[in-house]
């Protein structure tokens, strides 16, 4: 009797001791991410830097300017295909608070005294012109496919209520002279139209940068903005750019707004916007979107797009990280931002940096000048961000996942693109289940990754690990502390909906072939679902043969037969799996 007591009694103990313990999930085990189309964000539309101060130094030189070129802009870089170039309007001549001055963007206006002893500005870019050259190589690195947006810190000196670029007298208060807001408008479309008569065709203007900060105070040492006082003020000025554009024949060139340091204040600035200044805002610009806000999201509904266009900072992240902590930061940093915000593009503020920077913490660029060699060298933050600018391209749809991880789908080529982080010391075992696609025989899966070091670690690496691709999505293993990009051709967009039938109402008529005209116009983009149903030739592309067709069957010349690019014989089924990898490939791309 006490033998089985005293064996019931361990047993108990054994029991309790056994729930207390916390086991680690099985090896086999994979956490599993979907990747759902119904959590499309937007079309995406490109990468991009700021054209300031580094760009200033870099066009002094023609080898730094020929690499930063190459290294941004390249087939063989990061492939950004945006531009924000920043204008300047000096500063009264007798100033000389500002730090690195000659750094600085030079003043694009020159004053003019006639002989009656009136002083007129024009513009002048010729003390501008190594910047312009740099830019110009962007250009034809980009392959000539490069939207140029001019960006004013500030109004020229003469039109400001301080006289001074830096700011106003008493920060917070607007500083450009009401008087001047029309001349401000004209002197912005001069500036445009002289960047055309250098070869250079600029897409839009953002006329406000930061306007609701408290920052810009008269004799500052820096030039980054002026106060427009959010409603009334930033709707008359929107309006008098808009009116001179028009009035010099710049019609097409958009204007962009609020350009707010955060997505907070930009909600706040587009919400008290006159609905006549809210009419003209094609983008709407935001410097950073940390979380979500849900009237930001409601109000620029109302725009063309959302976009991050002066991103940076210190960010780090991983654990024991070394040199990709930055480059884990930044990287969670993108996919926030694009998430929270619903963005189309993301814009850094500037992509290099002076002198080597501590390259195991926190730090502003991509590429750094050095000190000694005065030559331009990449960081692992570097190549972080060539694991999104590199494969998420212009076109494509971008889709929310989680906080390590967004995905881009281009349905003409039937390619996913998925970017994540792992920023813990382990490898990361994942299964990714694609909801609302279908896998074709022959799909394969290319995986990129950043991780390590400069010397020592990978770069755009290629991987030979073997991804095993199934009818619903695939697995892979994510390295600790690192960027991975899985490229996934023979992702194919499901629907059930009815050929032809583009807004889903049942019916093929007028509004169908009104919706596909505006897609084909590139004045309303349908979404990629919208899309399959607009195929009507099944070729993989929306265009005017489609619209043709689509008139035929409204008109009953021609009725549409539901025939798809794939039939079920195309896809793996649910008892098939394929085992994909890239033996031969040890890099893709270098500096």
């Amino acid at each position: 009797m006490k033998l089985s007591k005293r064996i019931l009694s361990i047993a108990a103990a054994c029991s309790v001791l056994f729930d207390m313990l916390s086991f680690p999930v099985s090896a086999d085990e994979r956490e599993t991410i979907t990747v759902s189309i119904s959590n499309r964000l937007c079309v995406f539309s490109g990468w991009g830097t700021g054209f300031s101060q580094w760009a200033v130094d870099a066009g002094k030189s023609k080898t730094v300017s020929d690499k930063a070129a190459e290294v941004l802009f390249g087939e063989d870089g990061l492939k950004m295909n945006m531009v924000r170039y920043e204008i300047s309007g000096g500063d009264d001549p007798t100033h000389s608070h500002f730090l690195d001055a000659d750094k600085m963007p030079p003043s694009w206006t020159k004053a003019v005294t006639d002989k009656k002893g009136k002083t007129d500005h024009i513009i002048d870019l010729s003390k501008d012109k190594n910047r312009i050259a740099l830019l110009k190589k962007c250009i034809n690195s980009a392959g000539g496919d490069l939207s140029v947006e001019l960006c004013p810190t500030s109004p020229p000196y003469y039109m400001t209520v301080s006289g001074c670029t830096a700011g106003a007298v008493y920060s917070g208060k607007d500083n450009l002279r009401s008087e001047c807001r029309g001349a401000y408008g004209e002197y912005l479309a001069s500036a445009v139209t002289a960047m055309a008569a250098l070869g250079i065709s600029v897409a839009g203007i953002a006329p406000m940068n930061e306007p609701s900060s408290l920052h810009w105070k008269a004799g500052d040492t820096r030039r980054e903005g002026f106060h427009v006082s959010q409603g009334e003020q930033q709707s008359y000025l929107l309006l008098a750019v808009r009116n001179a554009l028009n009035n010099a024949g710049l019609s097409k060139v958009y204007i962009s707004a609020p350009d707010e340091a955060d997505i907070d204040t930009a909600s706040a600035s587009l919400n008290a916007l006159t609905g006549k200044a809210a009419r003209i805002v094609h983008n709407v610009n935001i410097h950073s979107a940390e979380h979500e806000n849900s009237d930001f999201t409601a109000s620029s509904k109302n725009y063309g797009s959302v976009r991050i266009t002066e991103a940076d900072g210190l960010y780090t992240a991983g654990s024991n990280a070394g040199e990709m902590s930055a480059a884990l930061g930044i990287s969670k940093r993108i996919i926030s931002d694009l998430q929270n915000s619903g963005a189309s593009a993301w814009v850094m503020w500037q992509a290099v940096c002076d002198g080597r920077p501590d390259l195991d913490r926190g730090y502003l660029g991509l590429v750094y000048r050095d000190d000694l060699t005065r030559r331009l060298e990449p960081t692992q933050k570097y190549y972080a961000f060539g694991q999104f600018s590199r494969y998420i391209s212009a076109g494509s749809t971008l889709i929310k996942v989680d906080e390590n991880t967004i995905a881009a789908y281009n349905r003409s080529e039937n390619r996913m693109t998925i970017v994540a982080v792992n920023d813990g010391c382990g490898v990361k075992k994942v299964k990714y289940s694609l909801d609302g696609f279908g896998m074709l025989k022959g799909s394969t899966v290319k995986e990129i990754r950043t991780s390590g070091s400069l010397d020592n670690g990978e770069h755009w690496s290629v991987t030979d690990d073997a991804a095993v691709v199934t009818s619903t999505g695939f697995s892979v293993d994510l390295a600790p502390n690192s960027v991975t990009t899985c490229v996934i051709d023979g992702a194919v967009l499901l629907t059930t909906g009815t050929l032809g039938d583009i807004n889903g109402d049942g019916n093929i008529n007028v509004t169908d072939l009104t919706l596909t005209a505006a897609h084909v116009k590139s004045a309303r983009c349908l979404t990629d679902d919208a899309q399959l149903l607009a195929d009507i030739n099944g070729d993989g592309k929306v265009n005017i043969t489609d619209i043709t067709r689509l008139a035929a069957h409204i008109k009953g010349k021609r009725i549409i037969t539901d025939v798809r690019r794939y039939n079920e014989d195309s896809f793996i089924t649910d008892d098939e799996d394929i085992v994909t990898s890239d033996d031969d490939i040890t890099s893709d791309g270098e500096f």
